[in-house]
């Protein structure tokens, strides 16, 4: 959810928030699925963001 709302290494969808991230979240409950409704909603999502978005995930689960 912090990382669909925008985080250090990840621009945020425009027109994604915390509170609409968490809503797609909770009823998605995957960060991919997310992008590809946005996507399929008509959102501008960058053709790079899944790659992003899973460097984001690398990076916050194997932080030292």
């Amino acid at each position: 959810m912090c990382i669909l709302a925008g985080c250090d290494f990840v621009d945020s969808i425009p027109g994604l928030g915390v509170k609409k991230a968490h809503a797609h979240m909770k009823r998605l409950r995957c960060v991919f699925k997310v992008a590809r409704s946005m996507r399929m909603a008509g959102a501008r999502v960058a053709p790079s963001y899944d790659a992003d978005v899973q460097r984001a995930l690398w990076t916050f689960l194997h932080q030292r």
